[in-house]
């Protein structure tokens, strides 16, 4: 969120013409956000101030968006309903101000009080090269750099950090819903923790491997040629993608760690 709406936004935001005041503080609670969640339909509520909220109203999203004003850059509970996850975005150029001044500290604090999971979304700018002298990220004195760095590595102690695209925000945000919706002990098998017998040297074998029984080192490879090595292309494919290559029951298998 950029620093011109973002202090405002945690504030004075409005919801449904009802300014947030003292007596209206409940619009930033587990509550308020499982209200405009459940039954609605939509998968993930997106800020009116972001960049993609005209987007997320067009007749290709708006079946999977809900665009409403509130603190949190986007928000969505788990696909099985149990947790609320509620994200952060920074873009480069506003990065570091917002480390120096605090005010992303503030905003992850507030997003981890009431979330089962907090998450910082680092907005990449394809065209910028980060750390170059154009984006303005890290300029002025290094040592505080380094301080504000360290902030940041901090908050992997509490919460998520993730990357987003500048392009194709929405799509990956409906991925990290179902990636994040996945059950401990596949996290540990995508994290490589486990102490499964697999020991293919390439990651995305390892992880399919570990992830489907019954997939051997033949199958592997073409699920890492047939998705280019993503694996969160892979995990969030539709079942009739996956027919070709895998039986039922090992499909069935993969939608009890990602639901379709």
């Amino acid at each position: 969120m950029d620093s011109t709406v973002a202090d405002t936004k945690y504030q004075s935001c409005q919801v449904k013409g009802q300014p947030h005041t003292a007596s209206s503080v409940e619009m930033h609670s587990r509550e308020w956000y499982r209200n405009h969640l459940t039954g609605s339909g939509c998968e993930v509520l997106v800020d009116s101030h972001q960049d993609v909220a005209r987007l997320a109203q067009d007749s290709l999203h708006k079946s999977k968006f809900k665009v409403v004003t509130m603190p949190a850059d986007y928000a969505w509970l788990t696909p099985q309903g149990d947790k609320l996850v509620l994200v952060e975005e920074k873009k480069p150029y506003d990065l570091q101000s917002s480390l120096s001044n605090r005010r992303l500290q503030r905003q992850l604090r507030a997003n981890l009080a009431v979330a089962d999971i907090a998450v910082l979304a680092l907005r990449l700018q394809e065209e910028i090269e980060w750390g170059s002298s154009q984006d303005y990220i890290f300029s002025g004195d290094l040592e505080q750099v380094n301080k504000e760095l360290l902030q940041l590595a901090m908050w992997e102690q509490h919460g998520l950090t993730v990357f987003l695209p500048e392009i194709g925000v929405l799509d990956h945000l409906l991925q990290l819903r179902k990636i994040l919706g996945m059950p401990e002990e596949s996290r540990g098998i995508l994290a490589g923790s486990d102490k499964k017998r697999v020991k293919d040297d390439i990651p995305f074998q390892r992880a399919v491997r570990r992830l489907v029984d019954g997939v051997g080192p033949t199958t592997a490879r073409k699920l890492d040629k047939a998705f280019k090595g993503d694996l969160v292309l892979f995990l969030t494919a539709p079942t009739e993608v996956l027919e070709s290559v895998l039986h039922k029951g090992q499909i069935r298998k993969l939608r009890e760690y990602v639901p379709a």
